[in-house]
């Protein structure tokens, strides 16, 4: 593309230098400029014509100033050939413009090879050594909407019922059951699971409810295929244009989501792995050396980002007197009916959020991206719902429980793991001084009930 754009120029000064050919070559001057001025207008860069005639014009303004007192009669015919070839070749000729515009294709498709396969590199490099696939899943969006620039993204993962979960989204959380409605719909509108669609022209607006809420024109969904079976899906939405047609229908763009079906693959085996090895038998929750692992991870991680995250320590009241009372059969119960219980009410994995197992009765859950004080009013209707809920075993033996809750923030409450957890059970103390049933945050003796929009609950 460079070498396009300067070419007419120094062209154009060589064309100017023509006329003094002549004190060397008599009448040369004439077919060299015709020479140089046809090379002129064939390299001319034609989203800047006006430049090229402009220095055409001066070109021959110089050459007739040269030639000025030469040979009179030869000016005139230096002149009218000037202009004829000028006018020939700016009357847009289309074998010519079919040349330049092929050109220039070649040109910018090899750019925007390079600027893709920057893309390709970056979104690999940035999902090596992530833990879950929630973690991968915005680590390829952060790549897709720096590069392609689209107002939302969301990577879905589908379980055994074709069921689609947000796993990683751009869109603020309060938006997530949106989103899994929309992937929904936009599923059973497909005749088959391998084909993608799109909405342009405020098709998105004018057939969702949803996305006319949020202003979306234009989206396109693309479910991912595994064996002829769905395993993910891919969602842009934007409320302009912005060329998405173009851009998801590119050749490059399927490559994209080629390496986006191989690093989610390979991101589910790994979670597959890490949930063989890494966790609770009894309740299927992350077992304690999994959170050591992930807490120095988030730590490193969350260094020097100014953002945030929030681990809560849960502990059932009065379990030990429960165990005694009903046996360990039925308390073993009680700790998996808790955790199955969380994990159904809430959104455990549409930030990277986490659950794990530590200390026989307690449990940790990990909060990405988020504040104590955001999540403490979905906390304390997740706690008010767990009273109501009642556990029943075989021989007809029931109870309800209660729980206390601890939360520590980092890194306003400490910037260790050892610290972090030392932190969470002060504050989980705190509340079983207040009478259990109770939520504490580390580092805040008493504190209001805020608002919140975090999303949190699924289930009332």
């Amino acid at each position: 593309m460079e070498s396009v754009k300067k070419t007419p120029y120094l062209l154009a000064l060589l064309l100017m230098a023509a006329p003094f050919t002549h004190l060397l070559l008599p009448h040369s001057h004439i077919p060299l400029s015709f020479i140089v001025l046809s090379l002129l207008l064939t390299t001319a860069d034609k989203k800047n014509t006006h430049i090229t005639f402009g220095v055409g014009l001066l070109s021959i303004a110089v050459q007739l100033y040269v030639l000025h007192g030469i040979n009179a009669p030869m000016n005139i015919i230096h002149f009218i050939a000037l202009m004829v070839t000028m006018a020939l070749f700016l009357m847009n000729d289309q074998t010519l413009q079919q040349s330049i515009k092929k050109y220039r294709k070649k040109y910018i498709e090899m750019d925007m090879t390079q600027a893709n396969s920057h893309v390709l590199r970056e979104m690999i490099k940035g999902t090596i050594g992530k833990e879950t696939v929630s973690d991968t899943a915005s680590q390829i969006i952060k790549t897709l909407n720096q590069y392609y620039h689209f107002d939302n993204c969301t990577i879905f993962i589908s379980d055994t019922q074709n069921q689609l979960e947000v796993k990683g989204t751009s869109v603020s959380n309060q938006e997530i059951l949106s989103l899994e409605t929309i992937a929904l719909e936009r599923l059973n509108e497909l005749k088959h699971f391998g084909k993608a669609s799109i909405y342009k022209n405020k098709e998105a607006s004018t057939k969702c409810l949803h996305s006319l809420k949020r202003n979306i024109q234009y989206s396109y969904f693309h479910p991912i295929l595994e064996n002829k079976k769905l395993v993910a899906a891919l969602l842009v939405e934007n409320k302009n244009d912005k060329d998405l047609d173009k851009t998801v229908k590119g050749s490059f763009f399927k490559l994209i989501l080629d390496n986006i079906h191989l690093i989610l693959k390979n991101a589910l085996n790994h979670e597959r792995v890490i949930r063989l090895t890494m966790t609770d038998s009894l309740t299927g929750a992350y077992n304690q050396q999994y959170l050591d692992h992930v807490l120095n991870q988030k730590l490193e991680e969350y260094k020097n980002t100014g953002k945030s995250f929030v681990i809560a320590l849960v502990d059932i009241d009065h379990f030990g007197e429960l165990n005694q009372e009903y046996g360990q059969g039925f308390g073993d119960l009680t700790l998996k009916e808790l955790v199955n219980f969380i994990q159904n009410n809430v959104r455990l994995n549409a930030k990277g959020d986490m659950i794990f197992r530590c200390k026989n009765d307690k449990f940790v859950i990990y909060f990405a991206d988020v504040k104590a004080e955001s999540i403490y009013q979905p906390l304390d209707n997740l706690r008010e719902n767990l009273t109501n809920r009642t556990i029943a075993n075989d021989m007809g033996q029931s109870v309800t429980i209660s729980a206390s809750f601890g939360l520590v923030e980092y890194p306003a409450g400490a910037s260790t793991a050892t610290g972090l957890l030392d932190k969470a059970e002060e504050a989980l103390k705190h509340s079983k001084n207040k009478g259990r049933n109770n939520i504490s945050i580390y580092g805040v003796e008493e504190q209001e009930v805020p608002s919140s929009d975090y999303l949190f609950l699924l289930e009332n």
